[in-house]
C-alpha cells in the first residue's frame, strides 16, 4: 500500500478590454464605439488531496484499490477599470480601479473518492468508482448569492490487456463540476451541472515502451438546464404532438425579456436580448413552441412567471437565502440600492397557471401571458419585512448588480386578466407573513428556516 498526499497553489492574474458591439455598428479600433468591458480579475486556488493505493487478491481476482480525499479553497476578486483618458478616448491600467466595490466569490469544494480495478479473468479488467462532491460558495453580485451542491457520481470501465504493450478500453461516467468559478454568474440560481461522458479508446506502447500512441472517440452529454429547458421541452412538444394535440402550459420567465425591455414588461416586447444562458435557453424553447404551432397547430399557452415565492419555494431563490442568512445572523448583499422585483406568491401564479389552461382548453390557440403582480418593490424593502417578520435585524452589505441581472422587473398583466380573469390577491407583506408562518409551522419546511431568533 501506498499513501501519497499533494498541495497545490495556483494563482491567477488576468486583466482584459473588450469592446460589445452596438446594434449598428462593429467596435472601433480606438474604442469610440461599442460598450467597453473592461476587468481585472484575481483569483487564487489552493488544492490538497491525499489518496491510498493499493493492490490484493480476494476470491481469486487481483485487485487495485484506491480511495482519497481532496479539498479546493477558490478565492476570486474581479473590479472595473477606470478610463484614464476620456477626453481623448479610451485608457486603461492594471490597478486602476473604478470607485464601485469588487465582486467576489470563495468556494470550499470537499470529495471523497474510492475505486476498484478488478481483473476477473487474465488480461481483462473491470472498474468501478464512486465520488462524493460537497460544494458551498457564496457570490457577492448574484440573486442568488449561496450555493450549497452535495452530488455523487459513478464511473465504471472495462479494459482489455492483449499483451503488455497494448490497452484497449471503454469508459462511462456520471460527473459534476465541483467548482464555484462555474457557476459565477448563476449561483445556486440553477441545479448543479452534470454530465455523461462516454469514451471508447486504444493504448499502444511502441519501441519497448518510449514511444506510446493513443485514440479514443468521446462523448459527454451535460445535464443542464439547457438541455432540460431545450430538449426537454422539446420532448414534451413532441409527445403532446403524437398524442392528438394535447394542450400545454408552457413554463417560461421574465428573464426572457433581458436587457432590451423597458418596465412594466408587455408580451410583445422582442425579448431579443437575454443576458443569461438559462434566460437563452427558456426563451429558445419558446421559439421552439411557435415552431410547433404554426406546423401542427398544437396548443399551447406561453406563462411568464415574475420572481415567484412562497412555500415549498427553491432553498436557493432570495426568500430562503435571505431568511436563511438573518436567522443565523449573516451579512445580506444587496446587488444595487434601486434593485426592485415584481414578487408574485405562489398562491398567484398557481391561479394564473389554471387560467391559462383553461383559455388554451377552450381556444386551442397559442398565447404568451405574464404572471406577475404589476408592483415591483425594492429588494431592500424585502429584507426590511423579513427582519421585521422574523424578529432579527439584517445586516446588508451594498454590492454591485450582476452582469445577468437587470435593475427592474414589473409585469404587465393586462393580457392575461382579459382572456382569463388573471387578478394576483396578495401583496408582499402578506406574502411574507405568509411564508414565514409556514417556516415556522410545516413540517415540510426545511429545519434551518424554522429556527426562532
Amino acid at each position: 500500500a501506498e499513501i501519497r498526499t499533494q498541495l497545490r497553489h495556483a494563482s491567477y492574474e488576468r486583466v482584459y478590454w473588450a469592446q460589445t458591439p452596438t446594434r449598428t455598428a462593429a467596435p472601433s479600433f480606438d474604442g469610440s464605439t461599442g460598450s467597453p468591458k473592461v476587468r481585472q480579475t484575481e483569483t487564487e486556488n489552493l488544492t490538497l488531496q491525499s489518496d491510498l493505493t493499493a493492490r490484493t487478491e480476494l476470491f481469486g481476482m487481483k485487485h487495485e484499490l484506491l480511495a482519497g480525499v481532496e479539498y479546493l479553497k477558490e478565492d476570486s476578486s474581479r473590479w472595473g477599470l477606470q478610463d484614464l483618458d476620456p477626453g481623448a478616448g479610451r485608457f486603461y491600467r492594471p490597478g486602476a480601479f473604478t470607485s464601485a466595490p469588487a465582486i467576489t466569490y470563495e468556494g470550499d469544494t470537499l470529495a471523497f473518492y474510492a475505486q476498484d480495478t478488478i481483473e476477473f479473468v487474465p488480461n481483462w479488467k473491470l472498474t468501478l468508482g464512486a465520488r462524493h462532491d460537497s460544494l458551498d460558495a457564496e457570490y457577492s453580485s448574484l440573486n442568488s448569492p449561496q450555493l450549497d451542491f452535495s452530488e455523487t457520481s459513478l464511473r465504471t470501465g472495462l479494459s482489455w490487456h492483449p499483451t503488455e504493450y497494448t490497452h484497449y478500453y471503454i469508459s462511462y461516467s456520471d460527473s459534476f463540476s465541483p467548482t464555484a468559478d462555474l457557476y459565477q454568474l448563476s449561483g445556486g440560481s440553477f441545479p448543479a451541472e452534470r454530465s455523461k461522458v462516454t469514451e471508447l479508446g486504444a493504448k499502444w506502447m511502441l519501441m519497448e515502451g518510449d514511444l506510446a500512441l493513443r485514440a479514443a472517440l468521446y462523448r459527454a452529454d451535460k445535464l443542464s438546464y439547457v438541455q432540460v429547458n431545450e430538449v426537454g421541452g422539446l420532448f414534451v412538444l413532441e409527445a403532446c404532438r403524437s398524442r392528438g394535440g394535447i394542450p400545454i402550459v408552457f413554463a417560461s420567465t421574465s428573464s426572457v425579456y433581458g436587457g432590451g425591455a423597458i418596465p412594466p414588461f408587455r408580451e410583445d416586447d422582442p425579448a431579443t436580448t437575454p443576458l443569461s444562458p438559462y434566460a437563452a435557453s427558456k426563451r429558445g424553447a419558446e421559439l421552439m413552441v411557435h415552431a410547433y404551432h404554426h406546423l401542427h397547430q398544437l396548443p399551447v399557452a406561453v406563462a411568464r412567471f415574475f420572481t415567484v415565492y412562497g412555500p415549498r419555494g427553491r432553498p436557493d431563490m432570495a426568500m430562503s437565502s435571505f431568511t436563511r442568512a438573518l436567522l443565523e445572523g449573516r451579512e445580506i448583499t444587496l446587488h444595487g440600492e434601486d434593485t426592485a422585483r415584481d414578487f408574485t406568491y405562489v398562491d398567484d401564479i398557481v391561479d394564473g397557471v389554471l387560467g391559462a389552461l383553461g383559455w388554451v382548453t377552450r381556444t386551442r390557440g397559442l398565447g404568451t401571458f405574464n404572471l406577475g403582480r404589476s408592483e415591483p418593490v425594492l429588494v431592500r424593502r424585502l429584507i426590511e419585512l423579513l427582519s421585521a417578520e422574523l424578529g432579527v435585524p439584517a445586516r446588508v452589505r451594498l454590492g454591485q448588480l450582476g452582469a445577468s441581472e437587470v435593475p427592474v422587473t414589473s409585469a404587465d398583466v393586462s393580457r392575461a386578466a382579459q382572456a382569463f380573469g388573471y387578478a394576483p390577491k396578495v401583496s408582499l407583506e402578506e406574502g411574507v407573513r405568509r411564508w414565514v408562518s409556514w417556516t415556522r409551522t410545516s413540517s415540510e419546511a426545511p429545519a434551518e428556516l424554522g429556527k426562532r431568533p
